[in-house]
């Protein structure tokens, strides 16, 4: 072999641990025993792992120029599936410290160790050293298994070449099917009998210079991965599993190591990798942390404690069947139970009996506080019962305690001591009498979709419905339902034990849901008020509740009334409420606000303006009722002439001095109605005269002509020179003439009137009044 074939890199280690967040960081043992380091970075449950070796010295590692180490992963390389865990290599373990910068970075170390027989047995060149991890192991279960990786640089250049790097994870011990001691190399392609090797699992033809003929005739490339320039880690490619899930995408593991073995029996472990030929190209495996497991063992019993954590005087006993998640058809598992491991308030044979199983399989009671007896090897479980003597005594109110210690021993090996525990409590005390009646409502409206009974006395564990049509559960205490026609349910409770009983009957009444409505002969009035009520609500059965209330105050309730009259006494408006009910819960109401209205009687009352009345001009009435909703006035002015204003203005036309009986009467919106009556007097001042001469000499007497008319409706003088000539003319009574005509003085003589007036006694009829006037000197 050309030893030049492969280019040599000088790693400088400079420290202990390389803290590179995006890569794998290995760090070398610092004093840890091979012991410490399998027990502290492999060993798993169901394991006991002793005799920790490496290359075939139990002595404390030191130093920096080791082969073997931890690991830690980077949160960035994801594409690598463990955190933590051991790393062996052919190496320095600082080659897998680095990023993938390099396609052959190796790190000879001279460790003088022996070459691996069984290693070099499977390969064709002479080993270069060789990395060894050793020890022996013991397993609860007939299995074992645990994860790794195997990385190289030796990918992908040296694919199919004969002098790749090797490794190989071989088992020792009995077989478990011919019980002949075998060594067995378990690093094996999963569900093959092909090992994990270079020539096996890679990405041919990705790189490599050799022909297919040196690797393998199938290529497990889809356990292969390859490590990109500037990766994660210094090894150019790794094994790994994947699984792809719909759900979390891709599932990463690594490979797993497994093998059948027989239980509790000594077997030895050896881990081994190693250069071909020369130290270079370096390889290396990764172990998972805490990946070395058996499948535990567990023990079960078959009881709940909610149903049978109690015992019954009298009444029950309980069985307990002890078993193994593994069964053996080749050994027994121990088991001891203990009564007073933790303390106890009943006492064994008083309280309660014990009984269990022996080896030969025969029942024998318990009389000391502790037995040993065996799971049988091919048994599925060991029953241990418990009861209650018919001697017993317990008070009614008081519960005593048992507590029983059970210890499984899973491998009886010096020096093994998985010995689980587990403590089993039970209650024991009196039995009670089981009471139970049917819930408290049992009329439904319409339908009813939930029935159930109540326990009174005891606690019921069972229940039997008979019939069981119309309900959806004939078992429990409460259940959902369709009963739309009434029905005779009978129900039978049970305790848990069947020991007491009790059986009730009861009818479900299926009643029609209420329709309220009522009728009102009449809804206001004046107060009092008497209004008559009728119910028209159906069914006739109906329970009724009126409530006859104002704004905020009830007023008065009456029950189960279909008919009757009600008087309100007060004005005001009042809400009238109807209630119906069948059943609780079938219910209906109707509720008028302001249904009443009961009204008080008007105050009728007026006054006028002016206080005295004048023939003829018009009087204005003034409105002073009270009251609510006055809806109608009526004015009767006492000469037959009559008015709907609420406010009228009216004249009156006599011949005399006259007095009138005024009545006003006033109507609310109800039909309430008051009237009162007032007298006014109604004065005629109408006066006519007409002098018959004037003297216009501007001597302060008698200058003007002026008739004296007073209160009349309507006036007009004209007065005429004897030409016949209108020389003045006025429609207004306090005008006079001061003997002039077209601003001259007239003459002295006599000169001729005519007065046209209409009095206020009667505006139909307009009077005229002739005569002669002389002006004088």
């Amino acid at each position: 072999m050309n030893n030049m074939r492969k280019i040599f890199l000088l790693l400088l280690i400079t420290c202990l641990t390389f803290l590179l967040n995006g890569q794998i960081t290995v760090s070398y043992p610092n004093g840890q025993t091979p012991q410490q380091l399998i027990i502290n970075q492999l060993s798993g449950a169901g394991v006991q792992l002793t005799n920790g070796q490496f290359n075939r010295s139990s002595t404390a590692l030191t130093g920096q120029n080791l082969k073997i180490g931890t690991f830690s992963n980077g949160t960035s390389f994801t594409d690598f599936p463990f955190n933590s865990g051991i790393i062996m290599t052919t190496g320095n373990i600082s080659v897998a410290n680095s990023p993938n910068s390099s396609t052959s970075s190796s790190s000879s170390i001279s460790d003088g160790v022996a070459i691996d027989n069984n290693l070099q047995a499977l390969v064709s060149y002479t080993l270069n050293g060789a990395t060894i991890l050793e020890f022996d192991f013991r397993a609860v279960s007939p299995s074992f298994s645990f994860e790794y990786v195997f990385a190289s640089e030796e990918y992908p250049e040296y694919v199919c070449s004969n002098f790749n790097d090797v490794f190989a994870f071989f088992l020792t011990g009995l077989d478990p099917v011919t019980f002949a001691t075998t060594t067995k190399n378990i690093a094996l392609i999963p569900n093959t009998n092909t090992i994990v090797a270079i020539n096996s699992v890679n990405g041919y033809p990705n790189g490599t210079t050799y022909p297919a003929s040196g690797c393998i005739s199938t290529n497990y490339n889809q356990f292969y991965t390859n490590t990109p320039s500037g990766g994660g880690m210094g090894f150019d490619g790794y094994t790994v599993m994947r699984e792809n899930n719909s759900t979390t995408g891709a599932i990463i593991s690594g490979l797993i190591a497994t093998g059948n073995i027989v239980q509790c029996q000594s077997y030895h472990m050896k881990l081994s990798i190693a250069n071909v030929s020369d130290g270079s190209y370096d390889s290396g495996v990764f172990l998972k942390q805490g990946s070395f497991t058996s499948p535990e063992i567990e023990y079960t019993n078959n009881f709940s404690f909610e149903e049978n954590d109690t015992l019954i005087a009298g009444c029950n006993e309980v069985e307990i069947d002890f078993s193994v998640n593994i069964e053996s058809n080749t050994r027994n598992y121990p088991l001891t139970l203990s009564t007073d491991a933790i303390p106890s308030t009943a006492v064994l044979g008083e309280d309660y009996q014990l009984f269990y199983t022996t080896n030969a399989g025969d029942t024998v009671e318990l009389t000391t506080t502790e037995a040993n007896f065996n799971l049988r090897a091919g048994d599925e479980s060991v029953p241990v019962f418990i009861k209650i003597p018919e001697t017993a005594t317990f008070p009614d109110n008081e519960i005593r305690v048992l507590n029983l210690l059970l210890t499984v021993e899973l491998c009886n090996v010096a020096g093994y001591v998985d010995m689980p525990q587990d403590t089993l409590t039970f209650y024991l005390k009196n039995n009670h009498d089981i009471v139970i009646e049917p819930q408290s409502q049992l009329d439904f409206c319409g339908n009813c979709n939930e029935i159930g009974v109540v326990p009174v006395q005891g606690n019921p564990a069972s229940y039997a419905w008979t019939p069981n049509h119309n309900i959806d559960h004939d078992d429990q205490q409460t259940t959902s339902a369709n009963i739309t026609n009434s029905t005779t349910y009978q129900v039978i409770a049970s305790d848990p034990w069947e020991c007491k009983t009790d059986t009730i009957s009861f009818n479900v009444d299926i009643v029609a849901e209420p329709s309220v409505g009522f009728t009102m002969d009449k809804n206001d009035g004046c107060a009092p008020l008497t209004v008559n009520f009728t119910s028209t609500t159906t069914p006739i059965n109906t329970d009724l509740m009126w409530v006859i209330s104002t704004a905020d105050t009830v007023i008065d309730t009456i029950y189960n009334e279909t008919a009757f009259a009600y008087t309100f006494l007060q004005e005001g408006h009042y809400n009238v409420a109807l209630y119906g009910e069948t059943a609780p819960g079938c219910n209906d109401e109707l509720i008028i606000e302001n249904a009443i209205y009961a009204a008080n009687f008007p105050t009728a009352n007026f006054s006028w303006a002016p206080d005295i009345a004048t023939n003829g001009r018009m009087i204005s009435f003034y409105n002073h009722c009270t009251g609510e909703n006055i809806s109608s006035y009526l004015w009767q002015f006492g000469d037959g002439a009559t008015s709907n204003l609420a406010e009228p203005s009216y004249a009156y036309h006599v011949n005399s001095d006259k007095n009138f009986n005024i009545r006003l009467m006033v109507t609310n919106s109800s039909g309430c109605s008051d009237d009162t009556l007032q007298t006014i007097s109604v004065i005629d001042n109408y006066a006519f005269y007409v002098p018959s001469a004037f003297s216009p000499n501007n001597d302060g007497i008698n200058d003007v002509f002026k008739p004296m008319v007073k209160d009349v409706f309507k006036y007009h003088l004209t007065i005429y020179n004897r030409f016949g000539e209108c020389v003045f003319q006025t429609v207004n009574p306090e005008e006079s003439w001061d003997g002039y005509y077209e601003e001259k003085l007239c003459q002295p003589g006599v000169y001729t009137y005519k007065i046209s007036f209409i009095k206020y006694a009667n505006l139909e009829e307009e009077l005229t009044k002739e005569g002669s006037l002389t002006i004088v000197r």
